[in-house]
């Protein structure tokens, strides 16, 4: 008596399909791949498959998944079978778009690989871009002529890249900013920048004077996964320092 293992020279025909194409940091719901074994000898028990992770891929072993196997034991009755394959998500705090992970069967001895040797999953990220604003006192106010207040910016996430914020007044001629764009990287996104706003002067007895401050993703220079978050309005008073003057003439 003896045992029958993997039967090399039969047509064997591999495919890979993913039956859970979507995974998520939510949770860490894993993506599934499911890796079919057709036409193998009926005597055979086994086929050994071997695999790799495209380069096309966008996520990172051991940093976004756990990494996958070089090759994967398919067990086989009756000249066919499959085995399925989790892929594990690791928990990251980077803000980041969906990341891909494609998976290739490759040429290996005794099978060969079908029309569906690649199969793809692919990752969402649940970490949610913002800007945080510190404004002093609650509030931010400028006076004519040249009343200043500050606020301090910072990100909210951390981003996969560096991230450009423009600072812009919605009403020049009721105030200024300085800077106009402050640059965060992954490793200072939570460090606070200071804005310094200053009023602008007028003749013009006009009262007190509403406007915002802008801050806006400069999406050209900045991480994908901040791209296309709202600009946030920082309100702002200028306070008038006109006066009428009455004259009245003997």
């Amino acid at each position: 008596m003896f045992l029958m293992a993997t039967i090399v020279g039969h047509a064997q025909i591999v495919s890979i399909t993913a039956p859970q194409p979507n995974a998520n940091e939510l949770g860490l719901v894993a993506g599934l791949y499911d890796i079919e074994v057709t036409g193998a000898s009926p005597l055979a028990t086994n086929v050994e498959v071997f695999l790799s992770v495209d380069v096309g891929s966008t996520a990172t072993s051991g940093v976004d998944f756990t990494a996958l196997p070089p090759s994967v034991i398919v067990p086989l009755s009756g000249g066919s079978g499959n085995a399925q394959i989790n892929l594990n998500i690791l928990q990251d705090f980077i803000v980041e778009v969906d990341e891909s992970v494609i998976w290739n069967i490759d040429v290996g001895p005794g099978y060969t690989p079908s029309i569906l040797n690649t199969a793809t999953v692919t990752i969402a990220s649940d970490d949610i871009p913002s800007i945080i604003i510190i404004e002093s006192g609650g509030g931010t106010a400028t006076s004519e002529p040249s009343g200043q207040d500050t606020f301090e910016v910072a990100l909210g996430a951390e981003p996969a890249g560096n991230v450009r914020l423009n600072i812009t007044s919605t009403e020049c001629s009721e105030g200024t900013v300085n800077p106009t764009f402050v640059d965060f990287t992954p490793l200072n996104f939570n460090s606070t920048q200071v804005v310094t706003v200053t009023g602008a002067d007028d003749v013009v007895v006009d009262g007190p004077q509403p406007y915002n401050i802008r801050v806006q993703v400069n999406d050209a220079n900045s991480d994908d996964g901040y791209d296309g978050l709202a600009d946030v309005l920082v309100p702002v008073i200028n306070e008038d320092d006109d006066v009428f003057n009455i004259s009245i003439d003997d």
